[in-house]
């Protein structure tokens, strides 16, 4: 598995296909990420890592597969693939160090009902404060492990300013929810959202997720969302999404 620079990860773009992520197209434009692939000249089998992910495409070679497995063992990343081959290699290989689980992919534009998603911000509990992420509250986020991926993808406060945004709601000066970029690229984002589990069930989620939809159609950036669980998805309709359909993550574990 041959690492390539950012800047020449555009070679392995034809290998994927998948619609609907931006995780990947972040990468195959120089933004962030890291890409690998058997041969860097004439890449036949290929993988995208980002944040807590590792998407792999093309045709299945054992000895890349190998050496992708333990990557994501190493650093804890969910494996994504469309190729059936490939998922039928470690579900068959690694079938006792992996937890499949079922995923939604979602069309990338959604269809909101902006008097219904205003109506959800206006709905945040009167001890809440919906905030925008800034310096302070970057450096707040990086400290809690529900929180960090909210900007742990950029290099730091600076970077994630000029090139991404996102919703809090504070509780007591402390962030306890929110929405915000996992990753970026020229016309879109990423979504990750998240919420301290003592502040669950409140709309909080809910609302930061309106204004951070809100935010990304004032901004003329589309706003991707990937769920992880029906609880996301049922989030995700709320806000206009439709899914897409349903596909698998192979978690990982030592």
């Amino acid at each position: 598995m041959k690492s390539l620079p950012l800047e020449k990860a555009f070679l392995i773009q034809p290998l994927f296909t998948d619609p609907t992520d931006s995780c990947t197209a972040s990468c195959f434009e120089g933004t962030m990420g890291q890409a690998f692939a058997d041969d860097p000249f004439a890449p036949t089998i290929a993988a995208v890592t980002l944040g807590e992910y590792i998407y792999i495409e093309g045709a299945a070679n054992n000895t890349f597969l190998t050496e992708a497995f333990d990557y994501a063992v190493q650093h804890r990343l969910t494996i994504v693939t469309l190729n059936h081959e490939i998922s039928r290699y470690f579900k068959t290989q690694y079938r006792d160090h992996l937890v499949v689980k079922t995923r939604y992919r979602m069309y990338t534009v959604p269809e909101p009902d902006v008097s219904a998603l205003l109506g959800y911000i206006r709905s945040v509990p009167p001890q809440y404060e919906l905030r925008k992420i800034d310096s302070s509250i970057y450096h707040q986020l990086l400290q809690c492990d529900w929180s960090k991926y909210f900007v742990a993808n950029f290099k730091n406060d600076i970077d994630f300013s000029n090139n991404a945004f996102g919703c809090v709601a504070m509780y007591k000066g402390k962030p306890v929810s929110g929405t915000s970029c996992y990753s970026y690229y020229r016309s879109g984002c990423e979504t990750v959202v998240a919420t301290a589990s003592e502040h669950r069930r409140k709309g909080l989620a809910l609302a930061c997720s309106s204004v951070f939809v809100t935010e990304c159609l004032r901004r003329g950036k589309i706003p991707h969302w990937d769920c992880a669980n029906e609880r996301s998805l049922a989030l995700a309709q709320k806000l206009g999404y439709r899914l897409y359909e349903t596909y698998e993550g192979l978690c990982v574990s030592s």
